[in-house]
């Protein structure tokens, strides 16, 4: 379980109030996302695991008992509800909950793990949020069955780690591969990789910058909301649903900015502490927004969107893109999921006996010209994860390839996400009421810094005077301090802070 603290502009982090200032009104709010609520005890020892019905948080919830075994309510489930669907969070339109204690929820009332048991039962709701941890001697049975569970009835399933900065991963359910795991944007969770079922995994997958990782899951949750929402009101975004996408778009628009230490290798998708970064909905917002876009060798796709496709090893995908002239991509995120299959290995049809199999897909960038391959920039290709991910910095005019190959058959989802932005140029330098007026061609929107010096040969003289988030272009500033230097130069850069 986790404790009670959160940080109150956690809104402001994640991106939500900025897309609310531009939707307003039609900011989705997760109406007729019916969710799955599962909840270990608390206090520990008791049977309370729903969350208190009364509070206010909660008014014109429906929550539907699926163990029936409650006697109080939980305070953990309260907190969890709270920022999964609750009515300051940033989905309270979800209004049908059903609730689980979760050793129900793993035996018969949902997952029936145990060997010699039947197959997971039909979930019929978009989301399940886990947001407790535990072990088992039957823990590979158990992640089977949900692995299998989320393919079979289509939910998404988040799940988190532990409030404690160090190993191991909790075998429950943080090791599954086709759910979301969450840690918090601070590091003080499980870092590490999976020990078993494949070891070498790594966890988390995204973080939010929340201090406990219960309520970082539910807030995860509860962003899926806000995307399924805007897939259902869409017939060309319904293919967004499946799981694999809507992780895919919630860890393509992940920021880094916010870590110093963030990293990723070829062989190595996500960043042991911090997964593919903290969670931005404004940025997966926009992602699922651009719509699905098929590969082609003919025809460019967006600077931002996704795919749903199925990958065989005779079948190579390329998604061609440009930055525009006079452009440059400041950041660029590409995110490759896949599905790990479970197949029962058992022909009674009483007894499910979960099988694993996982394609081994990769994703490759590379400079491109008129739809040709040119070198290579960057690859993703481990051989562990069902995740691949490449990130990069400052891509500049030109054609670009992103490139989907796989040794088998398999379903994968494709999330880009992108920043293009004018290459800031300073393009006049007037005298107005005897003080220099800088202006220059800018993104609006972002944050620029109007940096000066006296000697161009000394590149370590160059001093921000200005910093501005211009709402027009050209951007004009009169440097009322321009009198005091015989000459003085100017250039714009863009402030990366401020991004």
């Amino acid at each position: 379980l986790c404790s009670d603290k959160a940080g109150a502009d956690y809104k402001d982090d994640i991106g939500y109030t900025r897309l609310q200032a531009k939707l307003g009104g039609s900011t989705p709010s997760g109406t007729n996302i019916a969710i799955t609520h599962v909840e270990a005890h608390d206090p520990p020892g008791s049977t309370n695991y729903m969350p208190d019905v009364a509070n206010a948080e909660f008014t014109g919830k429906t929550f539907n008992d699926k163990s029936n075994l409650s006697t109080n309510p939980s305070p953990h489930a309260t907190s969890v509800g709270t920022y999964f669907y609750g009515n300051s969070g940033i989905a309270p339109s979800i209004s049908n909950i059903d609730n689980y204690e979760v050793n129900d929820w793993l035996s018969t009332g949902f997952l029936n793990a145990g060997i010699g048991t039947p197959d997971p039962k039909v979930e019929t709701n978009l989301i399940q949020n886990h947001s407790w941890i535990g072990s088992s001697s039957g823990a590979t049975n158990i992640i089977r069955r949900l692995d299998y569970a989320i393919v079979n009835s289509g939910f998404t399933a988040v799940t988190t780690l532990d409030n404690v900065a160090s190993p191991p991963i909790p075998q429950l359910l943080a090791h599954s591969y086709n759910a979301i795991a969450v840690g918090v944007s601070d590091g003080a969770h499980n870092t590490g990789t999976t020990t078993f079922d494949e070891p070498g995994r790594i966890k988390p997958e995204i973080v939010v910058p929340i201090d406990a990782t219960s309520r970082a899951a539910a807030t995860v949750s509860a962003a899926a909301a806000m995307l399924m929402e805007t897939a259902m009101t869409d017939s060309a975004l319904t293919n967004a649903l499946v799981p694999q996408c809507i992780k895919a778009i919630l860890l393509a628009g992940a920021t880094k900015g916010e870590f110093s230490s963030w990293g990723r290798t070829a062989t190595e998708p996500l960043d042991e502490t911090y997964g593919a970064g903290e969670l931005n909905i404004y940025n997966s917002y926009h992602v699922l927004i651009e719509g699905e876009q098929d590969p082609s060798d003919t025809t460019n796709v967006l600077c931002l969107g996704w795919d749903l496709a199925a990958a065989t090893g005779t079948v190579t995908s390329r998604y061609f893109f440009a930055v525009p002239p006079s452009n440059v991509m400041i950041t660029f995120s590409a995110m490759l999921v896949w599905n790990r299959e479970i197949t029962d290995g058992n022909s009674n049809p009483t007894i499910f006996d979960p099988i694993a199999s996982l394609a081994d897909l990769n994703l490759r960038l590379y400079n491109a010209s008129n739809f040709v391959l040119g070198s290579s920039i960057d690859s993703s290709i481990g051989a562990t994860n069902n995740i691949e991910h490449i990130y990069q910095y400052s891509l500049d005019t030109g054609q670009y390839a992103m490139e989907v190959t796989t040794d088998g058959t398999s379903d994968y989802a494709l999330a880009w996400f992108s920043q293009t932005l004018l290459v800031p140029t300073v393009v006049s330098v007037d005298v107005t009421n005897q003080y220099c007026q800088i202006g220059g061609n800018v993104s609006t929107g972002y944050t620029y810094v109007i940096e000066a010096t006296t000697n161009l040969l000394d590149t370590n003289t160059w001093s921000g005077i200005v910093t501005n988030t211009p709402s027009a272009t050209p951007y004009y500033y009169l440097d009322t301090d321009s009198t005091n230097y015989l000459r003085r130069y100017y250039r714009i850069m863009l402030d990366n802070d401020g991004l």
